[in-house]
Parts: C-alpha cells; structure tokens; sequence
C-alpha cells in the first residue's frame, strides 16, 4: 500500500529508498530529483532496484540557442540567459551546453542558479565573454538566489570545460585621473615646495650623518614652515568619511584639530542617486553627521557633535637617495609648523658618502589629491565588484576553466559549504591597487565558508594581486597551487580564517609552489598570515619573494613542515626600484587612513627575513612550529636572517614558537649566525618561549661550550645563536693557596620567569685543608672561603634571551675560570 505525496527533491539516493521503504510515493507521471539525478513516478515500474515505482529520466541538457542566443561577436545574450536559467529553476535544474569552438558574450549573467550547470568543451574552445555594456559595479556572474543571515538557498552551481573572458569589464585604477588618464609621477605629488601635498612647504634643509656606512642620524639644518598649511586638507588631520546610502560613488572628508574634534568637512565627490544618506567617521568617537542632499546627490555636510579622540598624524617620511647604499628608514617629527626632531628607524647599508635627505609630504593630506581641482588620485578604483561570485551556496563546483582579463577580484565564494575550484588558470587576473585577487573566499553575513576545497590552479601570467585569498571560518584544503610573478602576497590569509567557536576546524595549505612575487602596494610575502587559528602549511616550495617566505604574526597553532625555501626578499617592485609603490595603501587612503604615508620608502633586503613572526594587534603567535624546512641562498646581497621577530598592539604577548629540525646548510654564515632580528624587542612573553633546536647547519645542533675568565663584576651576556633549554656551568679560582671549585645548572621551564637553579660548590684550603662546601638555590656560581665558608664571589641569573641567556656577578673576589654549557 502506498501513501501518496509530492517529492520533487530529496539529498540523496538513501534518502528515497527510505521513503519507499515506508510506503511513500508520489504520482505516476511526476518526477523527483535526487541529488544530481531524476526519477519519474510509474507506479508498476521494477527497472531501479530497491525503488519499485521509478523508472530514471536523463538530465536535462539544453542550449543557450534554444533559448536566443547567438554566438556572433558583440551580440549581447543576457536576456537569453536570463530565459535559460528561469526554465531550469522551474523544473529543478539541468545542464546549459554551450556549442564547441563558440563564445556567448553577455552583460548580465546573475542569476538564480541554483542546481545549474553551464558545461563547454574545455579551455581554449569557447565560453563566456563579459559584453562591452556590462556595468562593472554590480558583478558580473553571480548568484541570485541568497538566503538570509546563515541560510544556503543555492544548491550545486557549476561551470565546467570552458573560458571566461572578462577583458571588456569597465574599472578604474587609483593612479588615474577622473576621465581615467594616467597619473605616471605620483611621487611629484611629494615633492616640498611643488608638489600637491607639499606646495606650502618652506626652507627645510636637512643633513645624514654616516656611522660605518649607515646613516647614524640626520641634522636638522633648518625645520622649514609651513607644514600643516593646507586650509581644507592640513596634512595629519583629514579622515575619509564612510558613506552609506543607495546611491553610489559619494567621498567625503573631515578635518580634525589637535583635539581630535571634527572641525570642518568636504565633500570630494557629491555622487548621484541618493534618495537617503548616512554619514560617519571610524576615526572620532561620538560624532554626529548629516549629509545633505541635492538632486539626488551628496551637497554639504553638516556637522552635529564634533565629537573626540581624532589621532593627528605629526610625522613624516623621509626620502634617502643616492651614497651608494639603501635601506635607510626614518621621518620626522613636526611641531608649530616646522621639523623639530629625527627619528632614526633603520640605518641602511653600504653608504660611501651622505645620502640626500629630503622630506615626503607634510603640507596636505592625501585626500586633497582626490578633489575635482587636483585631480590626481581616481577614488572609483575600489568599483569593480566580482567576475564570477557564489554566495552562500551548496555544493559550488568550478573545474576546467580559464579565467581572462578579469581585472578585479575574479573567482569569489562567501559563506560555502563544500565548495570545489579544481583545475583553473588564471591570466591577466586581479587588480594591483585594491583587495581584487584571483580566488577570494570568507564568510558572507552570518553564513560560513566551510570545507572548500581548492586544487590546481595555476596563476603565472599578468596577475596583479594574490593568487588566493583563503579565509574559510570553518576549515578547507588549498593544495597544488603554481603562482608566479603575482602582485603583493601570493596567498593571502587573515584572522577570519577559522575563526568559528562551534567546533575545531583546520586549514591545509600543501604542495603549492609559488615564486617571484612583487609589491604593488605595500607587501611582497609569499604566504602572509594575519593572526589565524589552526593551519598548516605542509610540502610547499616558495622562492624569489619580494618581501618574507612566510609573514605569520599572531598566528595561534601554526605549523609549517616540509617547505622548501629559496632566495627570499627580493624587495622586487612594479618600478623596480625598491621602494614601496605609491598606490592607496601605501599612500594611506584606502587603509590606515591618515597615519604617516609608507609610499617611496625603501625596503631592505639586508633588513629583511624569511619569516616573520610574533604579535599582531595584540595577539601574540601561540603554538607555533617550523620543522623540517629546507633553506637556501647563493645571492651575495641576500636578506639578513631566517627569522625576524614583529609586533603591533602590545609588548611580550608572544607565547610559543618551535623551530627545529630545520636545513640551513645552504645558507650564507651571516644568516646562519644571525638566525633572528632581535630589533624589536618585548616580543615575547619574559620567560622567552622560542625554541631553536636541531637545525641542521647552525649552533643550535649540539651544545655550545664557552669558557670565559670572568675578572670583574657586572653584566655577563652569552649570545649562543638559541634560548638554551640548559645552561651548565664549572667554575674554579686562577692562582692562590687555596682550590675553589664550583658547579651549577638553569633549566628553561615553560610559564616560568626561571626554573630551580642549583649550585653546588667546594672548597679546599691547600694549607690548612679546611673544606667548605655548600647548596645554592639562588646562584649559579658561588665560591667559598674554605676557612670561613664565607661567599667570595658568585654569579646569578639574570633572563633569557631570544638567542641565550644573561647573567650577572655582584661579588668577585678573585678571578674566575668559567667553563660554560649551553644545551639547545
């Protein structure tokens, strides 16, 4: 007997045989979809077996000319994608077969797309074309058919087998006026005395003093004045405002006093087709804004509450050319409108004589150069939404295809369960001055990205910005990643990455190779982590980076094993000249916005390292190892260490990192010997827990043994190349009457300042052969009178370092022979 009801869907075929296992069907002539299958309903049907009542139908498949679609170059095809899609989603999806060898252009293909599949014939024989009249705001590919907060209402969208060409999509570059000429010397923009930014200033005279080949410090000749001159944009004091409404393209600014209180506004752009407007600044705290509008456009704002707290930048860069040498790093500090003092941050190397010392900026901020009267920065560069973009989707799957020219961000997923890219190439892809990467991934809404998996792809030509943007909040596989020559950090991850508190989740990053990136904005990594939780990076080869193999601060349970690392920090730029690039993040527009510009500093490959490590924004990396890696490095001007220790928002919140067992054989001395930049310091949390141990060509292998005469009180520092998890120490007096020995030891004890420290001591008079000997909790070393007992000299802990340990003498009766033993 059966009971009759409608079944136009169930998941999977275990699904349905429960259903006719209780007697469940619908009626004869309707069909089911199961999973990507049909059934239609007949109710003496034995042909399926453990579903009695079922017989199977095709999928469906049509054409895109079934629907009015023409092939033929410049014919818009929308409205027949628009039909096919519609037809699809009323009988529960199919297949759209495109004709071999044909491309379909078209301006709009964003859809319902639910249970759709577009198949072709394979790269290189046709596909899709974005058509000239496509609006490159609103995205291109894209599903329509969204649920609301976490729900998926898309199930298993697909593109196979074909191209994708978004060569004809509009966008807009921010080196670019309005009508999108070319800006080609942003740097004069800079310049004291001529430029936009720069035009008020006056007289500053400044002079770089050498100390072996590095610049030691820079004499303020004369200050100058005129800095902070400019009336509407004063240089430290203007802030983007954010706009939300429903129209577009609306800027404005604010002005800010050294109070921090909003003093005047200017509107930039009015923009068009405001019906509602709301306006604020990230920047001050409880300000109140209200734009007016006119004709649909942004006229005036009004200032409500000026509101408190405005940071107001009063630094500038510094410019060093010439001398023969690079790296060098600083700026100064401005006061009254003139330059009162220099801060030194790097020296730089290999100057034979004075570099010229010029200031960059400092009359205007950066937003005056957006203004219709200047003219020399396009804010629309941001306006180019997505190529092709799945959100909150099923069972995305995009295999086979080859993406052209999509200068924005190409392939997007946000919010996806079991999403799969496999087997793409990407060319002429990404966008060099914003966020537009190849692959972007990460929640959308309330609605997680969860297990995606992407392999295969390969992104070697005329890429601009990352390969991968991989920030799934509940796990996912990158595997089989070939990038080149891409622009900034070739994938890119930041701290939404497994950031659910639902269950444990893990991100693998395996057997991608990647290799000769370059800074288009502000990084070069190769891999470049912002504070995720839970990854590994496991067999990848990276080589010739611009800037670190792998930037990691604030990482919590990393892993990096297996990887091959060759020639990293490149300091390789669009101009080549080493310098970070002027474009809107370096120039501190599109973020950070109003700190000191970070555009025509140099970088530093003497200054540079293959990783990066410790705390960011007031996370401290946790749990973090590096083993099994393999370093290498020929050049002769090579970056200055393996590791260099960073941090932001707070000092020693660093709480664990191993690296061991690691291959340095193949790397010049220098680096060997300075493993880790020390020059920030406070990194780590006091009781130091970094592990260095087991690398293969570097002290750390086996225990180092120094023995040191100590004959004066004071500081005793040991720089051994690692945090010795046991030091040991046998000490005895030089010369005299009398034999006074003593042996101590430290253990390294994680969570502790110091562990036990254990000294033992004696010793012999040899005149009278009275012996005195004793226990010490609190020395390391410690000499007796052998007559008295009385303490003679002694030596006692002091810290742990990054690399060795520190000690002082307060007492020295005589001189010391010290042998010492530092134990990885």
């Amino acid at each position: 007997m059966s009971f009759y009801r409608p079944i136009p869907f169930v998941p999977d075929r275990a699904a349905l045989v429960r259903l006719r296992s209780a007697g469940i069907a619908d009626r004869d002539g309707e069909v089911t979809q199961v999973g990507d299958d049909f059934f239609q309903w007949s109710s003496n049907a034995t042909a399926v077996p453990a579903l009695p009542g079922l017989l199977p139908l095709p999928v469906p498949v049509f054409s895109l000319e079934q629907f009015g679609a023409d092939p033929t170059p410049d014919v818009d095809n929308a409205d027949a994608f628009a039909a096919a899609t519609d037809y699809l989603a009323s009988i529960g999806g199919g297949t759209i077969q495109l004709k071999d060898g044909k491309t379909y252009e078209s301006s709009f293909c964003g859809f319902d797309w639910s249970k759709v599949t577009l198949r072709g014939h394979g790269p290189r024989r046709g596909g899709l074309k974005a058509h000239a009249d496509a609006d490159g705001t609103v995205g291109w590919l894209y599903n329509t058919d969204i649920g609301t907060g976490s729900n998926r209402l898309c199930l298993r969208p697909r593109l196979f087998d074909m191209d994708l060409d978004g060569y004809d999509l509009p966008f807009h570059r921010w080196l670019s006026q309005a009508d999108d000429t070319p800006v080609t010397d942003p740097e004069a923009d800079y310049v004291m005395g001529t430029g936009a930014l720069a035009s008020g200033i006056t007289g500053t005279s400044l002079t770089a003093v050498l100390t072996d080949e590095a610049v030691s410090s820079v004499t303020i000749n004369d200050g100058g004045a005129g800095w902070f001159g400019h009336s509407s944009h004063p240089y430290g004091r203007t802030l983007r405002l954010t706009i939300t409404g429903n129209g577009t393209g609306a800027f404005a600014t604010c002005v800010i006093n050294e109070a921090g209180e909003i003093v005047s506004t200017n509107v930039d752009r009015p923009g068009s087709g405001y019906t509602s407007i709301t306006i604020s600044c990230s920047g001050v705290a409880g300000e109140s804004l209200t734009g007016n509008l006119v004709d649909g456009s942004l006229a005036s704002i009004t200032i409500n509450t000026a509101g408190s707290g405005g940071d107001v930048e009063n630094t500038v860069l510094l410019h060093f050319n010439g001398g023969g040498g690079a790296g060098a790093y600083g700026y100064g500090t401005v006061s009254g409108g003139t330059i009162t003092s220099i801060t030194m941050v790097r020296g730089g190397t290999g100057y034979t004589s004075p570099p010229t010392v010029t200031v960059a900026g400092g009359y205007a901020d950066i937003a005056l150069l957006i203004t219709p009267a200047v003219d020399r920065r396009n804010p629309l560069y941001t306006d180019a939404s997505a190529g092709v973009f799945f959100n909150r989707t099923i069972g995305a799957h995009v295999e086979n295809v080859r993406f052209l020219g999509f200068r924005r961000m190409t392939l997007g997923e946000g919010g996806g369960l079991n999403t799969i890219f496999r087997n793409l190439e990407f060319i002429d892809c990404g966008k060099n001055d914003d966020a537009m990467h190849c692959i972007w991934t990460q929640v959308a809404g309330a609605s997680s990205t969860e297990n995606i998996l992407i392999e295969g792809v390969i992104a070697t030509q005329g890429i601009e910005r990352s390969a991968v943007a991989f920030m799934p909040q509940r796990g996912g596989t990158l595997r089989g990643l070939v990038a080149r020559g891409c622009g900034e950090s070739t994938i890119f991850i930041n701290g939404n990455a497994n950031i659910s508190t639902v269950q444990d989740y893990h991100i693998l990053i395996e057997d991608c190779t990647i290799s000769g990136n370059y800074v288009t904005d502000l990084v070069g990594h190769g891999i470049e982590i912002n504070g995720a939780d839970n990854v590994t990076i496991r067999g990848c080869t990276i080589e010739g980076t611009a800037e670190t193999a792998i930037n990691a601060p604030g990482c919590v349970r990393l892993l990096v094993e297996g990887c091959t690392f060759v020639e990293c920090f490149t300091a390789l730029t669009e101009t080549g000249d080493q310098k970070y690039p002027y474009k809107p993040f370096a120039e501190r527009w599109g973020y950070n916005n109003g700190e000191r510009p970070e555009a025509g500093k140099d970088i530093s490959i003497t200054n540079g390292a293959y990783l990066f490590v410790g705390t960011l924004g007031g996370v401290g990396c946790k749990a973090n190892v590096y083993r099994g890696n393999h370093f290498v490095d020929a050049r002769s001007v090579h970056a200055g260490y393996v590791m260099s220790q960073v941090k932001s928002g707070g000092n020693s919140l660093s709480q664990g990192l191993d690296f061991v067992d690691n291959d340095l054989t193949r790397l010049p001395q220098a680096m060997r010997d300075a493993i880790i930049n020390t020059a920030i310091g406070t990194v780590w949390q006091a009781h130091i827990p970094l592990r260095i141990a087991n690398n293969r060509g570097h002290a750390s292998m086996s225990p180092v043994v120094v023995e040191q005469d100590i004959t004066g009180t004071g500081y005793i520092a040991f720089d051994v190349g690692f945090r010795p998890s046991l030091v040991t120490v046998e000490a005895e007096l030089i010369g005299g009457a009398d034999i006074r020995s003593s042996r101590g030891e430290i253990s390294w004890v994680d969570s502790t300042v110091a562990a036990d420290q254990v000294a033992r001591c004696q010793s012999k008079s040899m005149s009278t052969s009275a012996v005195a000997s004793a226990k010490d909790d609190e020395n390391i070393i410690r000499l007796l009178n052998p007559s008295g007992g009385a303490v003679t000299s002694r030596v006692e802990f002091v810290r742990w370092t990054e690399t060795g340990v520190d000690f002082t003498c307060p007492t020295l009766g005589e001189t010391i022979n010290a042998r010492w033993t530092f134990h990885p």
